[in-house]
C-alpha cells in the first residue's frame, strides 16, 4: 500500500506545488502548507487512490496460499 500511495502522492504534490506556488506565496507558511496539504489529501481521497487501488486490487489484497 505504501508504494501505491507514493505513486499517487508524488505526481499530485508536484502538480499542486507547481501550480499553486506563486498564488500561495503571499500566505503565511503554516496556512500555505495547510492549503496545499488539504488539496493533496482531497485529490488522493476522492480521485487518485480509488483509481489506483482498482488496478492493484489483487496485489494489495493478496491471499496467502
Amino acid at each position: 500500500m505504501a508504494i501505491v500511495t507514493l505513486v499517487g502522492v508524488y505526481p499530485v504534490s508536484l502538480v499542486i506545488g507547481l501550480t499553486l506556488a506563486t498564488p500561495l506565496q503571499s500566505l503565511p507558511l503554516p496556512l500555505n502548507v495547510f492549503v496545499v496539504s488539504a488539496l493533496i489529501v482531497a485529490c488522493l481521497t476522492w480521485l487518485v487512490m480509488p483509481a489506483l487501488t482498482k488496478p492493484f486490487q489483487h496485489w494489495l489484497q493478496a491471499h496467502e496460499r
